[in-house]
């Protein structure tokens, strides 16, 4: 199943290119997160389905999601140039439109903070996640918005980093921040669009029950930092650091939580 899996992703990142190019370093976290999803629903089940992936970015999980035969969307608001964004807008965004046509993909210029949604967003049965509460203000509001536009009982596959990981830690021992850099924090105030803030699983978990939801399972997991050639020390001393935390519960790269609506 997993060779399936990895199989139908590259061919959606080839499908998207050139603009999936800059997101083959998250592959394997795009990979994990669609395993985690077959778990949840039975093959004969999938056209019937609902899935919508909030802050779709390019479109690459929803497309993958199709392709294996769930009745998926996507939706976000930054990739399109009238956000004024620039860390997430595509300006080709004509171009993108048209392979999204091509393969019969809806992603909606949505803002998920409005009551002015679409209603094909509505009655989701998995909503999904990917790292993207961590750049947001108000997650309180985001995680009620999806409780709200989940079916009774239904999913909630939230990922994001996690603050908490080993290499942060002895960032911090040296005197360092593990936040963002705070030159661009400091420049683009309210306007600010990188992470505004990192969670540990148990601030992810309190979020989550917070907001009307059941805690299905937890999973914390290295899955972004490989090595490298001999060249790149910089690269090969993190990826040491992140083999280690394997050792240490709660340091790994990456926050999963599987959520049902109560």
């Amino acid at each position: 199943m997993n060779n399936y899996l990895a199989t139908t992703l590259k061919e959606s990142f080839d499908i998207l290119a050139p603009f999936s190019k800059k997101f083959k370093v998250d592959e394997s976290r795009y990979l994990f997160s669609l395993a985690l999803i077959m778990q949840c629903i039975k093959s004969n089940q999938r056209e019937d389905t609902k899935i919508v992936d909030i802050g779709t970015g390019i479109g690459l999980l929803p497309l993958t999601l199709k392709r294996l035969g769930f009745n998926a969307c996507g939706v976000d608001w930054y990739v399109f140039p009238e956000a004024q964004n620039d860390m997430f807008k595509v300006a080709e965004i004509e171009e993108l439109k048209v392979i999204w046509k091509k393969n019969n993909l809806t992603i909606y210029n949505s803002n998920i903070f409005t009551n002015e949604l679409p209603e094909a967003l509505e009655s989701a049965d998995i909503i999904v996640s990917e790292a993207m509460i961590e750049h947001l203000k108000d997650p309180k509001a985001f995680l009620l918005a999806c409780n709200r536009l989940l079916k009774p009982n239904g999913i909630l596959l939230l990922t994001t980093p996690n603050i908490a990981t080993l290499l942060k830690r002895l960032r911090f021992l040296l005197g360092r921040s593990p936040n963002w850099p705070v030159a661009e924090f400091f420049a683009a105030g309210e306007a600010f669009t990188g992470h505004w803030r990192e969670y540990t699983m148990a601030e992810l978990t309190y979020m989550c029950e917070n907001a009307g939801f059941k805690i299905i399972k937890t999973y914390n997991k290295n899955l972004l930092t490989t090595f490298k050639g001999w060249r790149n020390w910089r690269k090969n001393l993190r990826a040491c650091i992140m083999s280690i935390s394997t050792l240490l519960p709660g340091t790994r790269e990456m926050n999963y939580l599987l959520c049902q609506k109560k």
